[in-house]
């Protein structure tokens, strides 16, 4: 082994003493600047804290009116879901009547009638459409049935609706009758208002 560096320090000397040279000047170095580093972080001077408080300060009121720019953003992102999207959520002509009878249907509740959906333009591709319903059933299935309705979509709205016992048959059945409405958006109007397809 020792013949082996004596054999390496006649070959490669000068490299040798060229990498010693380099990684003393490499300590000495990192020694300085640490030393310079925790002298400034240890007593900063008063220009230096001024200048930093400053800092915070500026940074801490460019967050909040960050914060404060973004909750019109989030609230437009969140009103979406409030929307009948016709390129996602299909044809409101089939699709609207399909829904309600699914709800009725596992809920368990009997649809006694249910009438033509009606439509209002309220702007260009954005509409309002009706149906009004009648069923009945007992309270817990006129309950499952509002649930499962909500459940299947945000923007399902009543427009009206009325919950009156069923004297007839027992005070346990309900006779439901309301207006369910929806806002439907077409994808053109989609993209004007949440830049989407």
């Amino acid at each position: 082994m020792i013949s082996r560096l004596k054999i390496f320090w006649k070959e490669k000397r000068s490299q040798a003493v060229l990498i010693i040279a380099l990684a003393l000047l490499a300590l000495v170095s990192l020694y300085v600047n640490l030393g310079s580093i925790h002298r400034t972080a240890a007593a900063p001077s008063a220009d230096g804290e001024n200048e930093l408080r400053l800092r915070r300060r500026a940074l801490s009121s460019a967050m909040i009116e960050a914060q404060k720019l973004e909750i019109p953003i989030r609230q437009v992102a969140a009103s979406r879901q409030l929307f009948w999207l016709t390129a996602t959520d299909g044809d409101p002509a089939t699709e609207f009547r399909k829904r309600i009878e699914a709800a009725t249907q596992y809920a368990g509740l009997t649809l006694k009638s249910i009438g033509a959906m009606q439509k209002t333009k309220l702007a260009d591709g954005v509409e309002c459409c009706e149906i009004t319903i009648a069923a009945d059933g007992k309270s817990d299935a006129v309950l499952k049935f509002l649930a499962a309705l909500r459940d299947s979509g945000k923007y399902f709205f009543w427009k009206n609706l009325t919950l009156n016992p069923d004297n007839i048959r027992s005070p346990q059945f309900l006779m439901l009758n309301g207006t369910i409405k929806i806002v439907t958006v077409e994808p053109a109007a989609a993209q004007k208002l949440w830049g989407e397809n």
